[in-house]
């Protein structure tokens, strides 16, 4: 099995990505590409930056670049364990959804949370993102969704999940969540 995980900033994708691995899955994320292209450009890795190199890789290499890149990487890990499972945090683009659907047994999860409870996770973890009040990170999270396939389409790439989990309570809620979409992995 194959999880893609999207959602807004702060909604919960890296905490169910580290839940998945806690349970045998390999879990790796898109943004680890831009990372590293960031650190390769003598660049930081803050939200601005992050997304400015995204969005340059997609318009020099294609809006599914950031899936063809780790469906490689999945496809060596399977031809030397067929049977591992995989979860794929930071899922953003409707061309990297239809790159991932190309493997078999892929599904898209989307992990959602109101904006008020987002934005207080984000000075909670001390990533206000740039944004200092609820206003400001709104404004944001707008200016980020586009409909130009060179850049983030959070908007248009939530609609294409198969599973819509609501992170609104406690880490053990979110977990009970997960487990009812994956009883077999939560023995």
């Amino acid at each position: 099995m194959i999880i893609g995980l999207t959602g807004l900033n702060c909604a919960g994708k890296t905490t169910v990505a580290e839940m998945l691995k806690g349970h045998g899955f390999v879990a790796w994320s898109l943004s680890d590409a831009v990372r590293a292209e960031a650190t390769r450009r003598g660049l930081g890795h803050d939200r601005d930056t992050l997304i400015h190199i995204a969005n340059d890789l997609r318009k020099h290499h294609g809006g599914g670049v950031f899936a063809q890149r780790i469906i490689a990487q999945i496809r060596e890990a399977q031809a030397l364990h067929p049977q591992q499972h995989f979860a794929i945090d930071s899922v953003r683009s409707p061309l990297e959804v239809e790159e991932l659907r190309k493997l078999p047994d892929f599904q898209l999860w989307h992990i959602d949370a109101p904006i008020e409870i987002r934005f207080r996770r984000a000075i909670e973890r001390g990533r206000s993102e740039g944004a200092a009040t609820l206003a400001e990170f709104r404004a944001k999270e707008t200016a980020e969704d586009t409909d130009d396939p060179h850049k983030q389409q959070l908007g248009n790439t939530l609609r294409m999940a198969d599973v819509h989990l609501q992170n609104v309570g406690t880490l053990h809620e979110l977990t009970e969540l997960v487990r009812s979409q994956l009883p077999q992995a939560f023995h």
